[in-house]
């Protein structure tokens, strides 16, 4: 299986050319995102025939759209309706709600000294359940709590409690919590993939009504809120988010853990039908993938996967027209009386989700073990 990597090509003068692109296919790579951000019509062109030729294929992100395949289609925009439709994205951010401001502040403050640390070296300690911790995360949580304080409302991070928990908890949830992972991908920071994020939600009566996942490497940006949207911003364009309409399971992709993907997941997936999977660090960025219409199913049947692991990317898959549940498809809640998904997690475009739960559970009466 060729690697299927998301590279993002911004277009413009310093455009590759088309060596640069058979580079690229010759490191098994068949699939770049292409940024329009800059870029003109004549630029776009140019890129189509270099892709075309080499034989990449790409999506043009555009405000609000992706084409597929490399064709200009009736989705495509002029430069003129882009630019509007880029101020009104840019004004909407005014609107975000004083808390959404906040905590993108306060994931970008984070993610900029994470990026620093991961650039300039660091060690790895373990904690008591063995899990990696690096000087990133509690230098992401330092300032994550720092700044979410001023809300006064409680947080809960990864790095705030103790493995028992009961010791850091409030004994009953709060109407209103934030839920806090530093850096979540902490295998992957150490192992230099990129594929880490800072990690922020607010909930509200048990379910998140916003979330934030940065990604340092990249500066990817990604954020929701309830009953607004999700979006992405690319440099200095809001564009928003939107699963795409893929209802058929074997035609279907999905984006899978990296670092604890288990046999009997792989032997589901060959069940369905599902052969296009890929494997990519952090929960919230390979929600991310489906709410860039990249893939369109992420489960894991774990049960050591803990609310702050989700609970932005709840909000940001939710906000772009998807769907997240336990793995058998019931509703999740967030709450300090279970902190880990005793049932896993399963998440997808909303189209395929009732049929990949309906077939987990009959695959795992078949499969006990």
């Amino acid at each position: 299986m060729s690697t299927d990597v998301k590279i993002i090509v911004t277009l413009g003068p310093a455009t590759g050319k088309e060596e640069d692109l058979q580079r690229i296919k010759d490191k098994g790579v068949n699939f770049v995102r292409v940024n329009m951000s800059h870029s003109s019509l004549e630029d776009l062109k140019y890129f189509i025939g270099l892709a075309k030729k080499v034989g990449i294929t790409f999506v043009i992100d555009t405000e609000g759209s992706q084409i597929r395949t490399g064709e200009l289609s009736t989705n495509s925009i002029s430069l003129k309706e882009k630019e509007r439709n880029k101020n009104k994205l840019n004004d909407f951010f005014e609107s975000f709600w004083p808390e959404t401001k906040l905590a993108i502040k306060a994931a970008l403050s984070a993610g900029k000294e994470v990026l620093k640390i991961y650039n300039n070296g660091f060690t790895a300690t373990y904690k008591k359940d063995t899990t990696p911790i690096t000087e990133a995360d509690l230098r992401s949580n330092e300032i994550i709590t720092q700044i979410l304080s001023s809300s006064g409302i409680y947080l809960l991070s990864e790095e705030n409690t103790e493995n028992n928990f009961s010791e850091n908890l409030s004994e009953k949830t709060p109407t209103k919590l934030w839920i806090v992972d530093p850096l979540d991908g902490t295998a992957d920071f150490i192992n230099k993939t990129g594929e880490f994020a800072v990690m922020i939600a607010l909930v509200e009566n048990q379910k998140p009504i916003l979330g934030v996942i940065y990604q340092p490497v990249g500066d990817q940006l990604f954020v929701a809120q309830k009953n607004s949207g999700a979006f992405f911003k690319d440099k200095e364009n809001w564009i928003k988010l939107k699963v795409n309409t893929q209802n058929k399971l074997k035609e279907s992709k999905a984006v899978v853990s990296k670092n604890h993907l288990e046999e009997i997941e792989k032997d589901f997936l060959d069940t369905v039908g599902i052969s296009s999977f890929s494997q990519k660090g952090s929960c919230g960025l390979k929600v991310a993938e489906i709410c860039l219409g990249n893939a369109e199913l992420y489960f894991t049947r774990t049960h050591k996967i803990k609310i702050w692991d989700t609970a932005a990317a709840y909000c940001l898959i939710t906000e772009a027209g998807g769907k997240i549940t336990n793995i058998l498809g019931e509703e999740i809640r967030y709450n300090l009386a279970e902190i880990n998904h005793q049932t896993g997690v399963l998440v997808s475009n909303g189209k395929i989700h009732e049929e990949i739960s309906k077939q987990w559970s009959e695959f795992i009466k078949r499969n006990p073990n």
